[in-house]
C-alpha cells in the first residue's frame, strides 16, 4: 500500500552488524514506498543505548535485529523488534556451501548460533555425509572461545552470524554467513506489520489521551502491579504532580486510602466507589477493572471532587422539579388597602431581603402560604425551588421520610437507591412548613438540628448532607401556649421566630372586602357573570359576617354564588340570600360561641357534601371547586365523619 508522504511511512531501524544490515537494505529497496529504513551498524555492547536514543527522539517505529542483539533488544524495549531468523532450508543451503569449502573428508563443519538448533540436523548431516558440530554462544567472547575449541577438534569451516564469521576469519578458518536475503525479507515484512499495528495503537492512544485530557474528572490508569502508566491533566492537578513523575508510581503512594487489589482480582463485582481526601478536599473515586482479550491488564481510576457531584445532584434535582415546586404568587397578590394589609406587605418585602427564618402566624384561611410564596418570590432565592409541606396533613413517619428523605433499606418498602427529602430537593430555595405547631416532638428535635447545623441526616443514613435552604414556618396556633403545655419546644420556637409576621383575620379588615370580592371573581374565568346588583347584595351581607374561615371561606362562598348565579334574578331578596347562605343568619350571629361553632361545622359539612355531589363523588374535582387541597378535603371529611 502506497503512502502519501515520508512522514506517514513507518520508520524501521536495523540494528545489526554491517553484513546483515546490507542484506536488509537490499531487501528494503523493493519496499521504499512503504517504509523508511534507518541503518545503524552497532556492536553488541551499545545496541541498547542507541535504540533508546532513537526512541527518545521519536525517530523509530520498529527495529530489526538478530542473534544476541535481537534477544537483548526484545527484553528491554517496548517497541516491536523483528528478528532475522533462518529457516531449515537456509541452514541446509549453508551446510551444502560449507561442505564444499571444507578440506576435510568427511567435511568437518561447526554451526554456532545464539538460538537453539533442531536436533534433526544430526540426520541431515548424516545424509550430507558431514561431521557437524553444534554450539550456542552467549556473547562475543564466548564466540571466540567456541571457535578456538572447534578448530582444535579439526573443524575447518564455521557457519553462523556476523560474530561467528568474524571469529572464523581471525582464527584462519573458512566461514559461511548464516542469514539469507529471504530471511531479511521475512524480518522486514514482520517489522512493517508490527510498525503499522503500533501506529494504529499509538493513534488510538493519542485520541484517548486527547479525550481524557478534556475531562474535568481525574483519570488515572494502573497496571496489575498497581503502578501508574497514564494520567490526565485533571488528575495531575488534583495530585499536584506532573504526569512524567506520576508514571511508575504506585497507587498506594499517591492515594493511601485506595487499594485496587480486590478490583484487580475480583473484577467488576468489586468495583470501588469511595470517598477519600486529597489534601483538604473530599474526593469520590471509582476503580474499574481493565481486561484485554479476557485477561486482566489493570484498572482505571476516575476521581471527582465531592463538591462537584453535590452541585450536579442539585442541578439535576432543580431540573427535575415540576412546576408545583415553584412559587406562583407574589406579594402583590395580597389584596387589600387597609392599614393592616399595607403594613403586612411592607414588612414582608423587608423580610424577603433578609435571608433569615420567618414565622407566620394567622388563622386558617388567611393566606399564610400566599405570604410565604410572596416572600420567596421577592428574595434572592426567587429562581430556586419553593416547596411547601403541611405538617398536620400526614402521619409522623410519612412526614419524616418526606421531609428528611431516606436511604435504601431504611424501612420496608423503601425505594431502591433511597430518596432525597424535600429539604434536599429545595437546595438553595425555600421550604414552607405549614402548621408547624402540629409537628410531633420527635420531628421538632430533628428540625432543630437542621436549623442549627444546616445539614440533613436521611432516615437510615449515616453521613449528614449539607443543605442551604431558607425555612418559612406558619401556624394558626399560639406557640407560647403550646410551649407552656409542653407540646412545642422552646428552643425550636426561638430558632424559627427570628422574623415574625401576623396576618390579620378578615373580620379585622372588612374594608378590604370589595377589592377581595372583585379580585376573586376575576380569577374564575369561564364562569357565569355575577350581576353588579348581586355583588352589592353579597358585599352588604358579607360586611356583617364574622368570617371564621377568612379569605378561604370568602372564596368558597363566592363559588357557591357563581354556581347558581344563572338561576338567580339580577337582584335577589334577603330571603333568597338567607337560604343560600345560612351561615349569615342573624340568629347565628347572636348565638353563643359554642352554638356558633356548631353552626359553622354544619355549614361546612353542607358545603363539602354539595361539592362532592356536584363532582359526582370525584374528590379531586370537589377539592378544586372548594379551593382547597385534596389532603385538606380528606382531613375535613374525616373530622366530619368522627362527629
Amino acid at each position: 500500500m502506497n503512502t502519501p508522504s515520508n512522514l506517514q511511512r513507518p520508520r524501521i531501524c536495523v540494528l545489526a552488524f554491517p553484513r546483515l544490515a546490507r542484506l536488509v537494505e537490499q531487501a528494503a529497496a523493493e519496499l521504499s514506498e512503504q517504509l523508511e529504513l534507518i541503518v545503524e551498524h552497532r556492536r553488541f555492547s551499545d545496541a541498547i543505548a542507541q535504540a533508546q536514543a532513537l526512541i527518545a527522539r521519536g525517530d523509530v517505529d520498529a527495529f530489526i535485529s538478530a542473534g544476541a542483539n535481537g534477544a537483548q533488544l526484545r527484553r528491554q524495549l517496548e517497541h516491536p523488534v523483528a528478528l532475522v531468523q533462518v529457516s531449515g532450508f537456509d541452514i541446509m543451503a549453508a551446510l551444502v556451501q560449507a561442505a564444499r569449502l571444507s578440506r576435510q573428508n568427511p567435511p568437518r563443519i561447526g554451526l554456532i548460533t545464539y538460538e537453539t538448533v533442531s536436533a534433526e540436523l544430526d540426520e541431515l548431516s548424516s545424509l550430507l555425509r558431514i561431521d557437524l558440530h553444534l554450539a550456542r554462544y552467549r556473547d562475543a567472547a564466548h564466540v571466540r572461545e567456541l571457535s578456538t575449541a572447534l578448530r582444535s577438534q579439526g573443524v575447518d569451516v564455521l557457519i553462523g552470524p556476523s560474530l561467528v564469521t568474524e571469529a572464523a576469519e581471525q582464527a584462519g578458518m573458512a566461514s559461511v554467513f548464516l542469514y539469507t536475503a529471504d530471511a531479511a525479507r521475512r524480518a522486514l515484512d514482520e517489522a512493517l506489520a508490527a510498525a503499522r499495528v503500533r501506529a494504529i495503537e499509538q493513534g488510538r492512544r493519542r485520541q484517548l489521551s486527547a479525550i481524557i485530557s478534556q475531562l474535568h474528572d481525574g483519570v488515572l490508569a494502573i497496571d496489575t502491579q498497581q503502578q501508574v502508566w497514564l494520567a490526565n491533566q485533571a488528575m495531575c492537578e488534583m495530585l499536584g504532580i506532573p504526569e512524567t513523575h506520576l508514571r511508575g508510581q504506585s497507587l498506594a503512594q499517591l492515594i493511601p486510602e485506595l487499594d485496587a487489589g480486590e478490583v484487580l482480582q475480583a473484577g467488576a463485582d468489586a468495583a470501588l466507589g469511595r470517598v477519600f481526601k486529597l489534601g483538604r478536599q473530599r474526593m469520590v473515586g471509582k476503580l474499574i477493572p481493565l481486561d484485554e482479550g479476557g485477561v486482566r491488564s489493570g484498572a482505571v481510576l476516575t476521581v471527582q471532587a465531592a463538591s462537584s457531584i453535590e452541585r450536579a445532584g442539585r442541578d439535576l434535582q432543580r431540573h427535575a422539579r415540576s412546576t408545583t415546586a415553584r412559587a406562583r404568587h407574589t406579594l402583590d397578590d395580597l389584596i387589600g388597602d387597609s392599614a393592616a394589609m399595607q403594613s403586612l406587605r411592607k414588612l414582608a418585602a423587608r423580610y424577603a431581603s433578609l435571608d433569615l427564618t420567618v414565622l407566620i402566624h394567622g388563622e386558617s384561611g388567611t393566606g399564610k402560604e400566599l405570604v410565604a410564596q410572596g416572600i420567596h418570590r421577592a428574595s434572592p432565592r426567587a429562581a430556586e425551588a419553593f416547596i411547601a409541606i403541611n405538617c398536620a396533613a400526614m402521619p409522623e413517619n410519612l412526614l419524616e421520610s418526606e421531609l428528611f428523605g431516606y436511604e435504601e433499606g431504611a424501612f420496608t418498602g423503601a425505594a431502591k437507591g433511597g430518596k432525597a427529602g424535600l429539604l434536599e430537593a429545595a437546595q438553595h430555595g425555600t421550604v414552607f412548613l405549614d402548621e408547624i405547631g402540629d409537628m410531633s416532638p420527635a420531628l421538632q428535635v430533628r428540625l432543630l438540628r437542621v436549623l442549627q447545623e444546616r445539614e440533613v441526616l436521611r432516615v437510615g443514613g449515616r453521613e449528614p448532607i449539607p443543605i442551604d435552604v431558607r425555612i418559612i414556618a406558619a401556624t394558626h396556633r399560639v406557640l407560647a401556649e403550646e410551649i407552656r403545655a409542653g407540646r412545642f419546644r422552646q428552643d425550636l420556637y426561638y430558632r424559627i421566630n427570628g422574623l415574625h409576621l401576623s396576618i390579620p383575620p378578615l373580620r379585622e379588615r372588612r374594608e378590604d372586602l370589595p377589592a377581595l370580592i372583585a379580585q376573586l371573581l376575576q380569577r374564575k374565568p369561564g364562569r357565569v357573570a355575577v350581576s353588579a346588583q348581586l355583588q352589592q347584595q353579597f358585599l352588604h351581607a358579607a360586611r356583617g359576617y364574622a368570617w371564621p374561615g377568612n379569605v378561604r371561606e370568602l372564596e368558597n362562598l363566592l363559588e357557591r354564588l357563581l354556581a347558581i348565579a344563572q338561576d338567580l334574578p339580577a337582584a335577589a331578596d334577603a330571603e333568597l340570600f338567607a337560604l343560600l347562605y345560612p351561615e349569615w343568619s342573624p340568629k347565628l350571629d347572636k348565638t353563643a360561641p359554642g352554638e356558633l361553632h356548631v353552626a359553622r361545622q354544619t355549614a361546612e359539612r353542607q358545603q363539602l357534601e354539595a361539592a362532592l355531589r356536584a363532582s359526582q363523588g370525584n374528590v379531586q374535582e370537589a377539592a378544586r371547586a372548594l379551593g382547597i387541597s385534596r389532603t385538606t378535603l380528606w382531613r375535613k371529611l374525616g373530622k366530619q365523619a368522627r362527629r
